[in-house]
């Protein structure tokens, strides 16, 4: 009995990683649920750029019927693509109506964001072994979406916000720009002074070298959004295909082996009844 809970356990446990590795993929469409071994992971946030000032979604990329309507200029995010009949389509994790659906790939622009920045500025990236008190020290300070951005700053005051509290600031990484300024990707772990919020965090990237300073210029600008191609595509956190399969092959081999090893027929007295 206990070598046939050990032999159940093992199997579960081996099983965990292909039962799970995907779950962020798929999400419940019937559509991907059987193709899912056929999509590429993605997960990046798109403009909806349709060419009649709209992107018609659908439950399918085979499917006619329209079951919602993205307006142009709209941020989606696309979980995943999948190839159909030479044309690819993307299938939205949510947040704008119904989800999840499929869009065509190619009435979506790309949309640059700070994973982007890190992806392309990976070897500049090294961890903060700084002082947080200039940014307390400080009446107010701006969180970019990355270093140098050209794009929307959010504007805090030290007054109303958790960064009082010592244990509430989190450093991801730092990076150095050209004019020797510093900057932190920081994680602010909201409700300890009561400030922003009582729940969840609030992150992005501070010059910490002049955290109240907003008009510092953008020197890194995100570029012209684009058409997506796979072949531009940016590296995402999700498993490929082949790790799936290999995972699999595991998972079989691994039965295989502990079933052999643990669960032996008991041969006593087989010819005796």
């Amino acid at each position: 009995m206990i070598k046939r809970f050990f032999i159940v356990f093992a199997v579960v446990f081996l099983l965990m990683p292909a039962l799970t590795a995907r779950a962020d993929v798929v999400y419940g469409n019937e559509f991907l649920s059987r193709h899912s071994n056929k999509t590429e992971p993605l997960n990046c946030s798109f403009y909806v750029h349709g060419v009649d000032g709209y992107v018609s979604a659908k439950k399918a990329p085979n499917s006619k019927a329209e079951v919602y309507k993205y307006e142009n200029g709209i941020t989606i995010r696309i979980a995943a693509t999948y190839k159909h009949n030479g044309k690819y389509w993307g299938v939205t994790p949510g947040g704008h109506g119904p989800a999840p659906v499929w869009v065509p790939m190619d009435q979506l622009l790309t949309c640059y964001s700070y994973t982007d920045f890190e992806i392309e500025n990976k070897d500049k990236l090294y961890d903060f072994t700084g002082s947080f008190d200039a940014l307390r020290a400080s009446e107010e300070f701006y969180v970019w979406q990355w270093p140098g951005s050209d794009q929307d700053k959010i504007h805090y005051f030290t007054d109303n916000s958790d960064i009082k509290d010592v244990h509430a600031l989190r450093a991801k990484y730092a990076y150095m720009d050209d004019t020797g300024r510093e900057w932190v990707y920081i994680i602010i772990w909201q409700g300890y002074g009561g400030g922003l919020s009582h729940f969840g965090s609030a992150e992005g990237w501070i010059c910490i070298s002049d955290p109240k300073n907003s008009e510092i210029p953008a020197f890194y600008p995100a570029p012209e959004p684009r058409k997506w191609s796979p072949e531009n595509s940016s590296e995402n956190e999700y498993p490929s295909p082949l790790l799936m399969v290999s995972l699999a092959a595991v998972v079989v081999i691994g039965t295989f082996i502990l079933t052999r090893i643990f669960w032996k027929p008991n041969k006593i007295g087989r010819g005796k009844q």
